[in-house]
């Protein structure tokens, strides 16, 4: 007596059921039924066993992939305190996973990212995404800033999966930026007055000599330099 075994609609083998001394009557159907729902059971009971072992496999490599990311990852539960933090988070603020595990997220951003946390309205959607800037305080008390990605379902049961991308290096390259082309503005208005100045060196080089230069005939250069800003302004 035999049946058929299925593990996820695949077939997987056989069952069979024998004995070694011939049988003069036939298996009864209570026989035969018994020997399909061993197969069946057999079948959930492999397919449950590969869907425990895949999920396994899965929770490990988001687990490899959530420690060794090059961003900042935390996981905050409804109060707001720390259940879990990647390694990339605590080699960003230098802590160790003993010293914050436990504590307020808050109680890591400096006064101003806190108030601004605190003045933001909770969420009653089911499903909630937030963007923002947030700025931490290392253990050495220097500022780190970042862009803070979060996505919260609306449960006490389920926790927040907070994303920080270290901001720090673009915003000093942007001030950087900023103050170089502070710096050429500068240069472009100094230059705009030194060509005012050789303009009216010129006018009185070209009526003969600078000494007969007269106010009504040869506008005073510091004069010239007024009109410029006024007109730059």
């Amino acid at each position: 007596m035999a049946s058929e075994v299925y593990v996820g609609n695949c077939f997987y083998g056989i069952i069979t059921f024998g004995t070694l001394r011939p049988r003069a009557e036939p298996f009864t159907e209570k026989q035969i039924q018994f020997c399909h729902l061993i197969a069946q059971w057999l079948g959930y009971t492999m397919e449950q066993h590969d869907f425990y072992v895949g999920l396994q496999q899965s929770a490990n490599r988001y687990r490899r992939i959530y420690e060794h990311a090059l961003i900042m990852m935390a996981v905050v539960n409804c109060h707001g305190t720390l259940i879990d933090v990647n390694k990339t988070w605590l080699d960003k603020l230098e802590y160790t996973a003993d010293k914050v595990i436990g504590r307020r997220l808050s109680e890591f951003f400096t006064l101003q990212s806190r108030a601004a946390g605190e003045k933001d309205p909770v969420s009653a959607e089911p499903l909630t995404t937030t963007s923002r800037t947030q700025d931490f305080l290392t253990r050495d008390g220097s500022i780190l800033s970042t862009q803070l990605s979060s996505l919260t379902v609306a449960s006490e049961d389920i926790p927040t999966l907070c994303v920080w991308v270290d901001m720090t290096e673009r915003n000093r390259l942007r001030e950087k930026m900023n103050a170089t082309n502070r710096a050429i503005s500068r240069a472009n208005e100094d230059l705009k007055r030194f060509n005012t100045v050789a303009a009216h060196e010129g006018h009185c080089a070209r009526s003969g000599s600078m000494a007969s230069c007269s106010p009504s005939s040869c506008p005073n250069p510091m004069t010239a330099k007024k009109k410029t800003r006024r007109a730059m302004r």
